[in-house]
């Protein structure tokens, strides 16, 4: 990627950069107080044709502004197909959502002709928050129309609207935030409306037992609706949960309208009374949010009837390429498989990525957390990990002296930082070293899906080996 960086013809005045800026549709309604403070923030980029501008699961530092050339927005469904959401010319903005507490990129950018695009730092945008009001309430009212127009998109239940149907729906439906643990429904209550996961996870528990786990684009509390009778189940909030909620007056509207909703809506309500509630079912649910298994995307799994029980190799392999195992096995097992005892990679609320001060996780494009360079070796994502999946491993100062490693096994070296340790997917290698040691294919990378179904006919599915 060619990319060249300046501020916007910097040997113009700022009265000049604003009437610049006046140009683009998204700023020029703001008022010249404000125009000042961004044209003094903002920096110039070129990118050419193909550059990635911004990468989905990257974390959000800046917003971009396109002043000149095209780009396309897009992000991988549910099948890791790469979806185009939208195509983006001149004066469009993208990038805002780090701004409204989104830490990762949703979506990917790349330039698809040779592009001119303003970048404006988080950091440097609320330093300047009171200035900037208006500037503020425009992003937050596009940040909540696109998030609205895309979870709706991915809820199957409404997949058959149209973009114009689903814009309007978006614009009836109400924001909800809540906290872990929060008790979003309670069983016995009464329905005022349709609620879609839009982040997060939630269960769903009756008579204290869990029956199920819902994640983004997954809906609840139409059982109440469609009978008008009580709320049969309790949900309650796994992670930070962001829920929109389409109102009783206006869900009956909508069912008024479209057939099909109302069927798939009473047909959905028939699978989850039939849910499994055998004593097998229930077990293998709460397994999977005690040991944290659903809140990633893949787990690391073995066949069991292919490993040798006094095998190791995968341990050692960890061992020798991390000097510290990443990974160990400790019977948390689903059928044939058995789940390694390591990160879950957790996509949704993360202990460890919330409690860190220098915001040293980031997501990779395959869906696992890193530790970047950024880690200073605080030890607060170690005990903020609720499945002890984080450790500290000693640091040295690079040396080629061969008493280096003796005066470290004396303790004659003192290491610079203890840096926190976990399981990356062997960020940054070809492969992944407890996958190649093993000698039977046993271990894999797995859909988590595929793990807590205990799947009898498992494919190997090797993920994120960059």
């Amino acid at each position: 990627m060619s990319e060249l960086a300046t501020t916007i013809n910097p040997s113009n005045d700022v009265l000049h950069r604003v009437a610049e800026l006046q140009h683009l549709d998204v700023l020029q309604q703001l008022p010249l107080s404000e125009l000042e403070i961004i044209a003094r923030l903002c920096t110039l980029r070129a990118y050419e044709p193909h550059a990635v501008i911004s990468a989905e699961h990257s974390v959000a530092r800046c917003i971009f502004v396109i002043v000149s050339g095209n780009a396309e927005q897009s992000m991988r469904d549910a099948e890791d197909v790469d979806v185009t959401l939208a195509l983006l010319g001149r004066g469009d903005v993208f990038g805002e959502g780090g701004l409204f507490g989104l830490r990762y990129r949703r979506t990917s950018v790349r330039a698809t002709s040779r592009s001119y695009i303003l970048q404006i730092k988080y950091a440097d945008l609320q330093a300047h928050l009171g200035q900037l009001p208006e500037f503020f309430n425009a992003l937050r009212v596009q940040f909540r129309a696109r998030l609205l127009q895309t979870t709706l998109a991915r809820v199957p239940l409404l997949a058959t609207l149209s973009p114009v149907e689903r814009l309007s729906l978006s614009q009836q439906l109400d924001d909800r935030r809540v906290e872990r643990g929060t008790m979003i429904i309670d069983a016995g209550g009464t329905g005022d409306g349709l609620y879609i996961v839009a982040e997060g996870q939630a269960r769903v528990e009756r008579d204290g037992v869990t029956l199920a786990v819902l994640a983004p684009g997954d809906v609840f509390g139409e059982m109440s609706l469609l009978d008008n009778t009580p709320h049969e189940a309790s949900i309650i909030a796994l992670t930070p949960v962001h829920l929109l909620l389409l109102p009783r007056a206006t869900f009956e509207q909508v069912l008024a309208h479209r057939t099909d909703i109302v069927t798939g809506l009473a047909q959905l309500a028939e699978e989850r009374r039939k849910t499994d509630r055998t004593p097998e079912h229930i077990a293998t649910t709460e397994l999977i949010i005690k040991t944290g298994i659903v809140r990633g995307q893949m787990v690391l799994a073995r066949q069991r009837e292919l490993c040798a029980p006094d095998c190791h190799r995968c341990e050692t392999a960890c061992g020798d390429r991390f000097e510290v195992p990443r990974l160990h096995f400790s019977a948390v097992t689903f059928g044939v498989l058995e789940a390694a005892d390591t990160c879950r990679h957790c996509q949704w609320g993360a202990e460890c990525v919330e409690s860190c001060p220098e915001d040293a996780f980031r997501l990779d494009p395959s869906g696992h957390l890193v530790i970047t360079d950024r880690c200073i070796g605080c030890g607060i994502c170690v005990l903020a990990c609720p499945y002890d999946a984080i450790n500290q491993v000693p640091v040295y100062p690079a040396s080629s002296n061969p008493l280096t490693w003796l005066l470290r096994q004396v303790g004659k070296q003192q290491p610079t930082m203890l840096r926190a340790n976990k399981c990356d997917a062997c960020h940054g290698y070809h492969d992944h070293a407890c996958i190649s040691a093993c000698p039977t294919g046993a271990l894999q990378w797995l859909p988590a899906e595929a793990v807590y179904n205990a799947t009898q006919n498992v494919e190997p599915v090797i993920h994120g080996t960059a």
